[in-house]
């Protein structure tokens, strides 16, 4: 590959490679999207085969544990080649909002707990600090529970 053009590789004999990413989710399912579309179809197309509600928020995070901040409006109406390393591998994460402020939120992930602990330990464990760090200003907060299909939606 030696060029690139509008989210597309570009073969050395001129024709465009498809852009897409790869989404880790459910009890070790690989889902490859189209990355040649708008963020908002593919947030979309992720909670569908997450199975939650279409009005939760997610994020993803790569393999090294870098959060995308997919879901600012600036984002949505991107395309997701434009915000996503093309051929990429994600994680889909539920976002939990529990206060008031932009940090008053948890973050689940949406792979299955054991696949996160075998092969993602940092994440997994980052994600797990965070959660008991914020715990700590969850005092009073109410907490909007998010349905995840089959599983308790918070971190364990």
């Amino acid at each position: 590959m030696s060029k690139k053009q509008s989210g597309n590789a570009i073969r050395d004999d001129g024709n465009c490679l498809p852009a897409f990413i790869v989404v880790r989710h459910g009890d070790d399912e690989k889902s490859i999207l189209n990355a040649d579309c708008r963020v908002e179809l593919l947030l979309d197309a992720v909670r569908q085969r997450c199975r939650i509600d279409r009005d939760a928020d997610i994020d993803f995070v790569d393999e090294e544990g870098k959060l995308q901040s997919m879901g600012d409006n600036a984002s949505a109406k991107k395309y997701v080649h434009q915000v996503l390393q093309d051929r990429a591998t994600f994680i889909p994460l539920a976002i939990d909002k529990f206060g008031p402020a932009d940090d008053d939120k948890k973050f689940i992930p949406l792979l299955s707990s054991k696949t996160m602990q075998v092969e993602y330990p940092t994440i997994y464990g980052n994600l797990q600090s965070l959660a008991q760090t914020k715990g700590t200003k969850r005092v009073g907060a109410k907490s909007k529970k998010l349905s995840v299909a089959g599983r308790s939606s918070r971190l364990k």
